[in-house]
């Protein structure tokens, strides 16, 4: 990859990841790049409309560009458009935060969510990227990977710290028995999610998840969600197969 563009785009990514607005110098430091380098590819991104100078202080800011671009993707992004209806079901069904999410790598990439009326607990927004191995959908995919597949996505992540990887691959083996995958305090201290993964081919290309507090979802209203978590993943799986 080019030089130049790959630190345009790590610098992008940076201030695109930040609370506020920075400098050349803090980039710099952060991404190990001279300040003048920075201060020329932020003019750079600056012209094509990417960042934005925020103050007199001369800190930058990410504009909504990236956002522009990605949106015209998403639109036509064949497995959200097709899932979108049957998430909003599910969700009406369930009342529930519901999600669609997707391999990235090592990590679950999310496509789309709808939010649940009451917002009781704060949980991933479409856009955000987690540990495959941490939450639900990301292990409902990986269930149906192949054991080595697997130990290198885990091996090659750097947020394994205290993870179990007997008690990982016990787990991966419950949920391709039953179907359907479940993690307790994953992402988040106090939250269960469920998942089931969308299949295309034969291959989970997708999950569908939904969770909420422990405190709302103990196993009788579990067993009690499971089955429209499950028809609203095989009903995806049914419309890709017509469209794929």
């Amino acid at each position: 990859m080019d030089k130049t563009l790959r630190k345009g785009l790590q610098l992008l990514e940076t201030l695109a990841a930040s609370n506020g607005p920075r400098g050349a110098a803090e980039l710099g430091r952060e991404l190990d790049l001279t300040r003048s380098n920075v201060s020329r590819l932020l003019g750079t991104l600056a012209e094509l409309g990417f960042v934005r100078r925020a103050d007199e202080a001369g800190r930058y800011a990410a504009t909504l560009k990236a956002w522009e671009i990605g949106m015209r993707i998403m639109s036509r992004d064949p497995l959200r458009r097709t899932a979108q209806p049957f998430l909003r079901a599910l969700h009406a069904e369930t009342g529930l935060n519901v999600f669609l999410a997707v391999l990235d790598g090592d990590d679950v990439l999310y496509l789309d969510k709808v939010e649940a009326n009451t917002i009781s607990h704060v949980s991933a927004q479409p856009g955000m990227r987690l540990p495959a191995f941490l939450i639900s959908s990301g292990r409902a995919m990986l269930a149906w990977h192949k054991p080595e597949m697997v130990g290198a996505r885990v091996a090659s992540h750097p947020r394994t710290a205290g993870l179990d990887r007997d008690d990982l691959s016990a787990d991966l083996t419950l949920t391709r028995e039953r179907g359907w995958a479940m993690t307790v305090d994953g992402s988040r201290e106090g939250v269960i999610s469920l998942a089931v993964p969308v299949f295309l081919a034969d291959l989970p290309v997708a999950a569908v998840a939904m969770s909420g507090p422990k405190a709302e979802l103990d196993q009788k209203r579990r067993e009690a969600l499971l089955p429209a978590l499950l028809n609203a993943a095989a009903r995806i799986s049914e419309a890709l197969a017509h469209i794929g």
